[in-house]
């Protein structure tokens, strides 16, 4: 059973090459930026149906990065997209089918270019794998259902409780390295003696933008548990950490923490 690893960027590549080079059974690597020959023949089974989907979570997504606020602009993306879906669906199809592959693997599988890779190995019948990092460092999901939340993890609490234990828990954290090390560098603050963590994730991650629907963004996030703490009092304070890989900077809710003896960033 051939594998096909499907790569995007860069760091994708080398990994999956990397991959490849150490699986066992046959595999390959499409990478998506030295594929650019249309293949007219994909034509006849070009699906118009799979891109609503695909380009709305593109633009939640752009949204969440600040841009696309304006009906006209996220009419003209909207288009744009379109017209990209198709020349992608275009691009990949060959590749992917003559590949002889029965099982095409993306990263997250969420994001643009990926979800139509997707879309076509599920016109050919080929079954997808997806990566995403691991909750550890060092480490890497792989799971045949989804990434995120529409991993196929169970739900069920007796799932767990039924397992035995790992093993030794780590007794130290790995701090993440800052991808921009100046946000940070001012930021150190002692901690108190009893509090509450709550940890900010990226605004346009997919946990937020195809998973949330009850928190928008990191502002609401704050707004909510903040709310919640004050009508409960606990006894303790709140620690907010920023998403280390993050390069939006919170004004509103810096200026908050400095009036709440209780919260610190």
């Amino acid at each position: 059973m051939k594998t096909l690893f499907f790569a995007v960027n860069q760091s994708q590549y080398r990994y999956f090459r990397f991959l490849s080079a150490q699986s066992r059974g046959e595999s390959g690597v499409l990478y998506a930026r030295r594929s650019w020959i249309l293949s007219w023949g994909a034509l006849k089974a070009l699906d118009l149906t799979v891109f609503p989907p695909i380009i709305e979570r593109k633009l939640i997504e752009l949204m969440a990065r600040g841009r696309a606020r304006s009906s006209w602009s996220r009419a003209c993306y909207r288009w744009l997209f379109y017209l990209m879906g198709i020349a992608a669906y275009l691009r990949y199809w060959q590749p992917i089918e003559e590949s002889g592959a029965a099982v095409l693997a993306v990263w997250n599988g969420s994001f643009f270019r990926q979800a139509i890779a997707c879309a076509i190995a599920e016109k050919l019948a080929l079954r997808c794998e997806f990566f995403e990092n691991g909750l550890l460092p060092g480490t890497t999901t792989l799971d045949g259902k989804g990434v995120n939340f529409a991993n196929s993890v169970p739900r069920d609490p007796a799932f767990y409780a039924a397992r035995p234990p790992a093993g030794a828990v780590p007794r130290e954290l790995v701090p993440r390295a800052a991808r921009y090390p100046s946000k940070f560098a001012l930021k150190a603050t002692p901690l108190p003696s009893r509090y509450v963590f709550v940890a900010f994730q990226l605004d346009h991650d997919t946990q937020i933008t195809h998973f949330s629907p009850w928190i928008r963004n990191m502002e609401h996030l704050f707004a909510v548990v903040t709310a919640v703490f004050a009508q409960e009092s606990p006894g303790f304070d709140l620690v907010f950490k920023e998403h280390p890989s993050a390069i939006k900077d919170y004004p509103a809710i810096y200026r908050l923490i400095e009036r709440s003896p209780a919260c610190t960033c």
